[in-house]
């Protein structure tokens, strides 16, 4: 015991030395404050959270406006939930006929059930989305509504419900535990609930991460606006897998009207956020039935303690929402092993959530598709006859060769998961994998160059001093198993001492096993961006779940007690005033939309009104304010140049991505100026706003990199021209200009 509190306290030592905050000094210094550091802030100044919630009481404050929001999620949910559930009966029911089925049937834990079921379901909708827009039938509700209400009625008609029996040898088990255990569990449980609400709840706001206003949420809502879903030629990442932004786009189309995009977006975003709360309730039940309640409570506590799974989920990006169905692969996969079944449904189960992993996000191939790939070559060809403690009736059956009939089921339940993002690529624009393997599968209308570029950008890390060989340097290495342990801001505190405290028990052996090849992944095939491992924290999880049963077992019980106490206090404390998302949770939606706040200070002239976060670029307010309404001519559009983050715009619009070609290049491609007038004209484009400061940001060294066509010089001339004029608009012009179109209009 000496030796396991020894280990994890120099553990402790470094993990709250780490920094955390980012703070300036009096010299305008970029300064970090440690881990410990925050947490004391937070525990002597705990009125600070209070403020960050209400913004200083500088902002309306209102509650009950999300309450719509919340019955939304909630619907959506319960009707992904119905759905799978019925799938989930007609999936293994069959397997009920003989002892193994019925205990695969039977033996899962409820939470476990609901998991799968809820996830399962919501992968559904979402596929049925995709193809409903790629039929272009978004343009109105009812096609929607029709496809829904059938759905249900169906789940209802034609499901099965599979029994459940109690588990009597773990209510023995649990009725033995101490009075300790059962009174930390019910704590446990309450900071679970707590962190929870926060998630949610904190999620139904208006998105402030970049990402999320570029793509997430803008790819739905161009979707929408067209009324089906399509190739876009003018931002790459909208022909990604978009399986989880489907749920915005779902709501976008129910709640229709003019703002329909905007409270459909906050809708979706929220229910990306239920998805760890899914993960939570899935992961805790898989641990409660396997390693006892305390385990399955400290599961469900490490999960959602994790600060990196709480500051995606409530920004709205989707690392979370893939950890959810690695975390089903994972229950699925250990149910099938266990019990030895060998019932084809199994299979095409799993490959259900495997293809709904992969409709999340490209990196689900390596981190859920490739693994699950091969265990079922694995356990049914003649390569797993050796590779695999398989039993000895196992063993006498005859091989089913080296790509097995199992293999077939499992990529059929991957297609119709989620496999209809890659025949929509490979279909539209000749590449499945759009914009990767790019220099061998082309794609879409890019050139080489364009190829080149989105290369350069999401490439290893090269080395300073060879810039043309990808660093894979000792330092390095230990620069990333420092992020990955200790020092990264996303990890939680007893998270990795808990999972290393499991490997004695094999089920965690091989949960430790994947996350690692999927670490090594990460580090040797991609730009290391720190959240794109966190969907691999649910295997962390697993081999925690494992270790808090040995640390029951085998030490007394107050380390487990405070380990977990330690763990859930970090994670209350800095996730209610996380520096890294919006935390105005008790503040008006209407207040956050604008992007403003009273100032209590008086100036002359009356009352100042200023950004606080800057949500929404100053050049991007302005536009809202002043060209909405009818100020556009019917057909109008704003060319926005050099800025991807468009979500917030309510006036017609184009863009592109830095790695697209903007339409400003085709005009700096042509001389005479009727030319470019006229192009502009036939796009319908009125005015022009270019932000000077996101294409240096673009341009800057180890950067995306911008089109060498767009500059001051190019506009300079427009005006020269008469192509466009300069707007006066009360904006610094170095950092965005706007111009109107002279003629043609």
């Amino acid at each position: 015991m000496l030796m396991a509190v020894a280990l994890v306290g120099g553990y402790s030592v470094f993990f709250l030395g780490a920094p955390l905050l980012p703070t300036l000094d009096a010299d305008g210094q970029v300064n970090y404050l440690a881990r410990w550091q925050a947490l004391l802030v937070r525990l002597t100044y705990p009125d600070g959270i209070l403020q960050s919630w209400t913004a200083g009481g500088r902002m309306g404050l209102a509650m009950a406006d999300r309450l719509p929001l919340l019955v939304g999620v909630a619907c959506w949910m319960a009707s992904g939930w119905w759905i799978g559930r019925a799938v989930m009966g007609w999936a293994v029911a069959g397997w009920a006929c003989d002892a193994r089925g019925r205990r695969w049937v039977t033996g899962m834990h409820g939470m476990e059930r609901w998991g799968l079921e809820a996830l399962l379901g919501l992968a559904l909708i979402s596929h049925g989305l995709l193809a409903l827009g790629l039929l272009g039938g978004i343009g109105t509700r009812w096609p929607l509504v029709c496809g829904l209400v059938l759905a249900l009625l169906a789940a209802w008609r034609c499901g099965r419900r599979l029994p459940m029996e109690r588990d009597l040898e773990n209510e023995v088990q649990e009725s033995q535990s101490s009075g300790w255990e059962r009174r930390w569990v019910q704590l446990g449980w309450m900071v679970i609930a707590f962190l929870s609400v926060l998630i949610v709840w904190g999620s139904l706001m208006p998105p402030i991460e970049f990402d999320v206003r570029a793509y997430h949420l803008q790819a739905p809502k161009e979707f929408f606006q067209r009324g089906a879903i399509g190739w876009v030629d003018h931002n790459v990442y909208a022909n990604m897998p978009l399986g989880a932004e489907m749920h915005a786009l779902g709501w976008m189309v129910l709640w229709g009207g003019e703002d329909g995009w905007y409270w459909g977006a906050l809708i979706g975003k929220g229910v990306i956020a239920a998805h760890a709360v899914l993960a939570a309730l899935l992961l805790a039940g898989h641990l409660t039935r396997l390693a006892g309640r305390l385990s399955g409570m400290g599961a469900g506590l490490l999960w959602l303690g994790t600060p990196g799974i709480a500051e995606v989920s409530r920004l709205g990006l989707i690392e979370g929402v893939l950890a959810a169905y690695l975390a089903a692969c994972w229950v699925v996969m250990h149910q099938l092993i266990t019990l030895r079944v060998n019932q084809l449904r199994g299979w095409f189960l799993l490959g259900l959530f495997a293809g709904a992993a992969a409709a999340c996000k490209y990196t689900a191939m390596p981190f859920v598709v490739a693994p699950v790939l091969l265990l079922a070559t694995g356990w049914h060809s003649r390569l797993g006859e050796r590779w695999w403690n398989q039993t000895e009736d196992r063993m006498r059956q005859k091989a089913q060769g080296w790509l097995p009939r199992v293999v077939w089921i499992l990529v059929a339940g991957m297609f119709l998961g989620g496999g209809g993002w890659y025949l929509k690529n490979g279909v539209l624009g000749g590449n499945p994998v759009f914009p990767l393997a790019g220099g061998w599968l082309g794609g879409g209308d890019w050139s080489a160059d364009q190829h080149r570029q989105w290369h350069r950008a999401h490439e290893v890390p090269r080395r300073k001093d060879q810039p043309a060989v990808a660093d894979l340097s000792a330092t390095a290495m230990i620069e990333a198993v420092q992020t990955v342990s200790y020092r990264s801001a996303y990890v939680g505190w007893m998270l990795l001492p808990m999972a290393l405290a499991g490997l004695a028990v094999r089920s965690a052996r091989w949960a430790m096993v994947w996350w690692l090849l999927g670490v090594a992944i990460w580090w040797l095939a991609s730009h290391r961006l720190e959240r794109f491992w966190l969907p691999l924290v649910p295997l962390l999880v697993v081999a925690a779940g494992w270790g808090i049963g040995r640390w029951r077992d085998s030490l007394q019980g107050w380390p487990v007690a405070l380990a977990l106490g330690l763990h859930g206090l970090y994670g209350v404390l800095l996730e209610s005033d996380w520096p890294y998302v919006d935390n105005r949770i008790g503040v008006s939606l209407h207040d956050l939309r604008a992007d403003q706040w009273d100032s209590q200070r008086e100036v002359p002239g009356g009352e100042e009104r200023e950004a606080m976060l800057e949500r929404v670029p100053a050049h991007q307010r302005w536009i809202n304010s002043h060209l909405r309404d009818g100020r556009l001519k019917e057909g109008e559009r704003v060319l926005m140049v050099g800025d991807a983050r468009v979500f917030d715009l309510r006036v017609p619009i184009a863009s592109s991505s830095c790695f697209d070609r903007s339409m400003l290049e085709e005009v700096a491609r042509l001389v005479d100026p009727k030319e470019r007038v006229e192009l502009l004209w036939r796009r319908g484009i009125g005015y022009v706003a270019v932000d000077w400061g996101e294409i240096e940001r673009y341009r800057s060294p180890g950067n995306y990199g911008f089109s060498p066509l767009i500059d001051r010089r190019l506009m300079d001339q427009l005006v020269e021209q008469g192509v466009v004029e300069r707007v006066d608009w009360p904006l610094e012009s170095d950092r965005a200009d706007l111009y109107r179109v002279l003629e043609g209009r």
